[in-house]
């Protein structure tokens, strides 16, 4: 995937679905496997590993006519083309997941893969169609997905320019995401408000933010992240003139980085770009 000079790869988000708790019968167990197999690779940023276990799930699924987990298991393909950038597929996907769920009559799973299509369509630049499907969205996003429907807004804010509206619902989402307990969410929302602080050339505020999120992650077993953490850090250390500083964390993020994103080649990231986007 092409890296344009001026845009690093974007962020993704944070919140991953899991299967229903209920008691399935037997196919669905044997369904559901795939989507605890696939989670775990997700979250240890093996992609290409975890897109072969969906899309094993998914044919399983339609197999015993599942479409609620069928919803699930093309929203979490979605989740992995969208954290590579790859918007086309992703939308298609999450889009996809959208129609099953509220075919399905899960109004609060349909409102989350909605907001995943907004803010897809937002990063192809078109934020004025998505910032109306992520008020529609928000509509009937349940209490366990206030994090999900705030950190959204946050990246809106963040592509709109808007740091003061980025950072208010990075706030609402930190609050609820400390109150969870989700180390990883916290982490990202972290990431974000280092991300405000660095358009801003507020550069020790922004590395406190970026050493924050780091910790967090280190909390957690999701570390499909870390990369992009990571390379904000290289980011700052080069616009603040540190070279040696960046290349040590470039290189930490190169290690880190899963094996489908898209990664800047060095010399784009040594020139500082003026436009981090999110």
């Amino acid at each position: 995937m092409a890296v344009t000079r001026w845009t690093i790869v974007m962020a993704g988000f944070t919140l991953l679905l899991v299967c229903a708790g209920r008691r399935p019968p037997l196919p669905d167990r044997t369904v559901e496997e795939g989507a605890r197999a696939g989670a775990t690779q997700f979250g240890a940023g093996e992609f290409s590993a975890a897109l072969r276990t969906y899309r094993k799930a998914l044919g399983e699924a339609r197999r015993f006519d599942l479409p609620e987990l069928q919803a699930r298991y093309r929203f979490n393909i979605g989740r992995i083309y969208y954290e590579c950038a790859l918007l086309d597929s992703a939308l298609c996907c999450f889009r996809e997941s959208e129609a099953l769920f509220a075919a399905e009559g899960s109004a609060g799973d349909a409102a989350v893969a909605g907001i995943f299509s907004a803010l897809t369509i937002a990063y192809t630049g078109r934020t004025d169609s998505a910032s109306a499907l992520l008020k529609t969205a928000a509509l009937w996003v349940g209490r366990d997905d206030r994090a999900t429907l705030a950190t959204a807004q946050t990246i809106m804010g963040l592509l709109l320019l808007d740091y003061r509206a980025a950072e208010r619902s990075a706030d609402r989402a930190f609050e609820v995401l400390r109150r969870q307990r989700d180390a990883h969410g916290c982490g990202v929302i972290f990431y974000y408000r280092a991300m405000s602080s660095f358009m801003r050339r507020q550069y020790a505020e922004t590395r406190r933010y970026l050493d924050s999120s780091l910790s967090c992650y280190r909390q957690s077993p999701a570390r499909y992240r870390t990369w992009k953490t990571l390379l904000g850090r290289a980011i700052v250390e080069y616009c603040a003139g540190r070279i040696d500083e960046g290349d040590h964390y470039y290189r930490r993020a190169a290690a880190a980085a899963p094996d489908m994103v898209g990664f800047p080649a060095q010399a784009m990231v040594r020139s500082c770009p003026p436009v981090w986007k999110p």
